[in-house]
């Protein structure tokens, strides 16, 4: 069956993870620019008129959003399959809604959820058709071909298939029958909506390192060196990643492997990937500081006592620990004497001076990232995809949380963005198990998701000052 997925942009990640699983077995399409308004009307109308289901994803802000509302009653008006799924706790959903509910995951996303809700829409698409045989109709998907029986559907396929050929002599109307172009797959990683649920309690927040950011029109593969001498006893600056291989330094801060990342610059941002990746800008470390060398796991989230509402989807020792919120990270990373990274220190600690695609370099190497997998994997599994301070797993595995407020660049971490008692969505860096699409993967994209959300593709790792 043909889908059309319907959501918020802050819902997008759910998006993707449902997307994918009814793709199994369905056609699948949602727009990859809601919130940004680059998709043309025009296309949007082109893909309802050629599904023949629609996938509704319920949360307060879908509700209330005049363009789901008006996709969803074109197809509603249209005789659409309507698939009805509830996100969030806190959605006020439409009675004529409520009434047929497909699925309610406001508990979280879990591969059980999704796999019954895959069931559920495929039942519910052979349920009506089977109706439409016994009320004698014929079948009649919208948008589909009519079929009254095996043998007047052979009549129909010759039918179309002279047709067809006749429309292949005709450029002028071979468009007719055809359906819409494919989703740019490659696109799909817009930002999300700037409102938040309110967030009764934070953290006591931790010390943020200095960042110093300015633009820069074309940036260059290695960025020139700091200004002035390195203090005794401190870390000396680098101007590109190879100056750092030869001295890198991994330790255990606490009992936890963690990477040393030098004084230096970074071009953070690339013009080669979406908007809210721009202008590149240039931003500078003047001390370093310490990044976990792996994903926080399982085990030793509970080994230091991390407190988080919902269990993990994935339970192995040395898998990352997935469905923890922001805030939950926050609190453990501050029980090690830790904290979140900022979104410029997670980018430098992944790209480097040399400003890098993927961690390991600008080409990508599926071998060297988990991703387009059922579940994560243990942490560091793909040693050779290491960055170059030695940080695990910066591209994919699980989503990680940083520190920072989402805002557009440049990066300033006085303008408020680094504030700890906010509730706006936070940033989310690298890729995960579940992305398909490798320009995810890439150590510029972004992602962000309100502070109280958590799934089972975002985790996170903890930073700390460098005290030598």
């Amino acid at each position: 069956m043909r889908l059309f997925i319907s959501y918020d942009p802050g819902e997008r990640v759910a998006c993707e993870q449902i997307a994918r699983v009814l793709r199994a077995s369905h056609e699948v399409w949602y727009d990859p620019h809601p919130e940004s308004g680059t998709t043309e009307w025009g296309k949007v109308r082109q893909w309802l008129d050629w599904c023949e289901g629609f996938v509704y994803l319920l949360s307060p802000e879908s509700v209330e959003s005049e363009r789901c509302r008006r996709e969803y009653t074109i197809a509603r008006e249209s005789g659409r399959l309507i698939f009805p799924i509830n996100l969030r706790p806190d959605t006020s959903i439409l009675e004529e809604l409520s009434e047929t509910l497909l699925a309610d995951l406001r508990d979280g996303i879990t591969q059980q959820a999704l796999d019954r809700l895959a069931v559920d829409i495929s039942s519910a698409e052979k349920n009506l058709l089977r109706r439409r045989l016994d009320d004698g109709e014929g079948i009649s998907a919208p948008g589909g071909p009519r079929r009254t029986g095996v043998i007047i559907g052979m009549i129909a396929v010759l039918v179309v298939a002279v047709i067809a050929a006749v429309l292949l002599l005709n450029d002028g109307l071979a468009g007719i029958f055809s359906p819409p172009d494919p989703p740019d797959e490659a696109a799909l990683n817009e930002p999300r909506p700037t409102t938040a649920p309110v967030v009764t309690s934070v953290p006591t927040a931790a010390p943020i390192p200095t960042a110093v950011s300015e633009p820069v029109k074309d940036p260059p593969t290695s960025i020139g060196p700091i200004e002035g001498e390195p203090t005794p006893g401190m870390v000396e600056a680098v101007t590109q990643n190879a100056d750092w291989l030869p001295q890198r330094r991994i330790e255990e801060i606490n009992g936890v492997p963690m990477a040393l990342v030098p004084p230096g610059c970074l071009p953070m941002g690339s013009e080669n990937g979406e908007g809210d990746e721009l202008p590149v800008h240039r931003v500078c470390f003047e001390r370093p500081f310490w990044i976990d060398v792996y994903e926080v796991t399982n085990a030793r989230f509970e080994a230091f006592g991390g407190v988080a509402e919902h269990p993990p989807a994935q339970r192995g020792p040395n898998q990352p620990r997935d469905r923890v919120t922001w805030e939950e990270a926050a609190a453990f990373c501050a029980l090690r004497g830790a904290r979140l990274p900022t979104e410029a220190e997670w980018e430098y600690a992944a790209r480097g001076p040399d400003g890098l695609t993927y961690p390991w370099g600008n080409q990508f190497d599926g071998a060297l990232v988990v991703w387009n997998a059922a579940q994560s994997s243990d942490v560091g599994s793909r040693p050779e995809g290491a960055s170059w301070v030695g940080a695990m797993d910066m591209a994919g595995n699980l989503r990680e949380w940083v520190s920072t407020i989402y805002r557009p660049y440049p990066y300033d971490p006085a303008d408020g963005r680094e504030q700890f008692d906010s509730t706006e969505p936070r940033g989310l860096r690298g890729g995960s198990w579940y992305d398909v699409n490798y320009d995810l993967l890439r150590a510029t994209d972004r992602y962000r998701d309100f502070p109280v959300v958590e799934n089972n593709v975002i985790g996170f790792r903890c930073a700390a000052d460098y005290e030598g």
